[in-house]
């Protein structure tokens, strides 16, 4: 009777540590950790701490133990600890605009190794330096792991506008549109004053904010200088420098507009218009709106008042730079429509 008591306490001792108020959780020894992580939340129970052991030969990620044990019960949610074969993961470090040398060290420091480069144009990260990683910053990754890197090459080359035979303005605003830094040499020759008569490179393409050189022409058939200024009334001086084939002068006036063009992309996107001034001279207005506001609205019949650089053409002549110069090196422009001003 005795010994019949004492199985019935074994019994119950051994059944109470199985039977609980909550499930046991599975068994994940073996699993990787992604893997052992999903299986026991789905059995409504949570990790809460995983350690690592790098002395064993189970492979790498993979649990090797859990507390509590599987079969054991708790309540749902409860915390599962895990042990894990191998190193811990390391943080993948943000690469971004490093050159190569600040990579090599920032992966040592990491444990992490170079995986494959790939090469790309970039208009805003210096040629040799990375413009993105994968893994992403902060992702965690086994030591050692290779992140693979797309490094600059620059800008992508553009096309090199051909200027030669436009007027100095005219040519700046194009090669400047363009990306292009402008430098200025001055020479005669038989061409119009303001002409440019060579640039170099003179065409192909080239990187942004390279330096394209024009020679702009000092003399001409009319043995004039350019860079004059407009004076007396502004038909008067409209009239003057269409009558004597000047460019490059500051010119003021208002018209009426008689004609709406469509916008002009070469170089830069210009919004045009034909003017009618008040001596029957009519004048083409070629307003730069990557730089100033588009007019709105606009149609023939409007009244609208200009500032800008005149240029000669057998037509009556063009008026642009009708707008702020970023690089400060014209007198502001602008238009004035309908109480409002755009530059």
């Amino acid at each position: 009777m005795k010994c019949r008591l004492y199985l019935i306490i074994v019994v119950f001792i051994l059944a109470s540590s199985t039977v609980g108020c909550g499930p046991t959780p599975p068994s994940v020894k073996g699993m990787e950790l992604m893997s052992a992580t999903a299986a026991l939340e789905s059995a409504g129970f949570r990790v809460s701490d995983v350690t690592y052991d790098e002395t064993v030969s189970e492979a790498t990620g993979t649990v090797i133990g859990q507390r509590p044990v599987a079969g054991q019960r708790a309540e749902n949610g409860s915390l599962v600890a895990l042990t894990v074969a191998g190193f811990p993961p390391v943080a993948t470090p943000n690469l971004a605009g490093l050159d190569e040398g600040e990579v090599s060290d920032a992966l040592a420091a990491a444990k992490l190794s170079l995986g494959q480069l790939t090469k790309s144009h970039s208009a805003s990260v210096a040629a040799g330096c990375v413009v993105s990683q994968v893994p992403v910053a902060g992702e965690l990754v086994a030591q050692g792991s290779p992140v693979v890197l797309v490094i600059s090459t620059g800008p992508e080359s553009v096309r090199i506008p051909i200027v030669k035979g436009r007027t100095e303005s005219r040519a700046k605003e194009r090669l400047k549109a363009a990306g292009f830094k402008v430098k200025i040499v001055r020479a005669g020759s038989s061409e119009e004053p303001g002409t440019v008569i060579a640039q170099k490179p003179s065409r192909g393409k080239a990187s942004p904010g390279s330096t394209i050189t024009i020679t702009v022409s000092t003399s001409g058939a009319s043995g004039q200088a350019s860079g004059d200024s407009a004076s007396g009334g502004s038909d008067e001086a409209a009239a003057r420098a269409f009558e004597q084939h000047k460019s490059g002068i500051q010119l003021k006036g208002e018209g009426t507009v008689t004609k709406v063009l469509a916008d002009d992309s070469d170089g830069g996107r210009h919004q045009r218009f034909i003017l009618r001034l008040a001596s029957g001279q009519t004048l083409l207005i070629a307003h730069n709106v990557d730089i100033a506001p588009r007019v709105p609205s606009l149609q023939s019949g409007d009244s609208v008042a200009f500032s800008g650089i005149y240029e000669w053409n057998s037509e009556g002549g063009v008026v642009h730079w009708t707008h702020r110069d970023p690089d400060g090196q014209h007198p502001a422009g602008w238009l004035k429509h309908d109480g409002s001003t755009y530059q």
